[in-house]
């Protein structure tokens, strides 16, 4: 009984905690780089511009107390903010169900708090891409940052392995964006692969990129059946590199399967 009622804490930390991380995404998708920003700005209605009250912003809860509509001006809220909620909340109780080793490491604060802003980044560029087709430098380079810092001070593979994978991948990326003058894929899938690399190394970062182009390859090419999209149209290849490391993140277990290709 008691473990039960200890783990049921854990899922609902982890639910609260994913709920959180993607309310302040949903401020990042609509507020990165506009007048006022992330800091200085308030949360505002995008239609009647009002500045919405604490209560207007309580993750998934407003908008069903709300009825998907603003208090205000009573225009339809875009289902997009509850989705990016839900789904970074399913994510982090997810990460927790099957990481939960990871609290008998040592160091484990950080080391799930490194994971979780790992997610909550590829989350966000998931989305970015999808919407508006970019990777923001923003979120981007300080991960980069991040990653690499850890990856040195904490001696993960003795820090040369994620390095040297992030390297290579990223000039790999780089000739193909130069040769096809950003028409096969954009400068900021160059720094998304290098972010990967950073983070998982070899042998997995090449695969998290084979697997997305086969994904990419099949989605397009369905699109293109179904005549919803031509050969020239642009696939936003960051929202799938986004998804993958995503699910590696959270089933490296199940999925070490596939290092033996390499």
């Amino acid at each position: 009984m008691f473990y039960t009622v200890y783990m049921w804490f854990y899922y609902l930390i982890f639910i609260v905690l994913g709920l959180c991380a993607g309310s302040f995404i949903n401020v990042l998708l609509y507020r990165l780089d506009r007048e006022g920003g992330i800091v200085t700005d308030r949360s505002k209605c995008r239609n009647c511009a009002t500045r919405l009250k604490w209560y207007d912003l309580i993750p998934v809860l407003s908008y069903i107390f709300l009825k998907a509509r603003c208090r205000y001006c009573k225009k339809q809220i875009s289902i997009l903010y509850p989705i990016v909620e839900l789904s970074t909340a399913a994510v982090f109780l997810l990460f927790f169900i099957f990481n939960y080793s990871l609290f008998a490491t040592d160091y484990w604060l950080l080391t799930i708090g490194y994971w979780l802003l790992a997610i909550s980044a590829f989350i966000a560029l998931f989305f970015f891409d999808y919407l508006y087709m970019i990777l923001p430098d923003k979120i981007t380079l300080p991960m980069i940052v991040l990653v690499l810092v850890y990856d040195i001070a904490a001696l993960r593979w003795e820090a040369l392995n994620p390095i040297l994978t992030g390297l290579t991948l990223a000039g790999l990326f780089a000739i193909l964006h130069g040769v096809s003058k950003g028409n096969w894929m954009g400068f900021g899938d160059v720094k998304l692969i290098l972010l990967i690399g950073l983070i998982f190394g070899f042998p997995v970062a090449p695969i998290i990129f084979i697997v997305s182009t086969w994904i990419a390859s099949i989605c397009g090419l369905t699109l293109i059946l179904f005549r919803k999209a031509t050969v020239k149209s642009a696939l936003p290849f960051g929202t799938f590199l986004s998804a993958i490391s995503v699910i590696f993140i959270l089933f490296e277990h199940e999925l070490s399967f596939l290092s033996k290709i390499f």
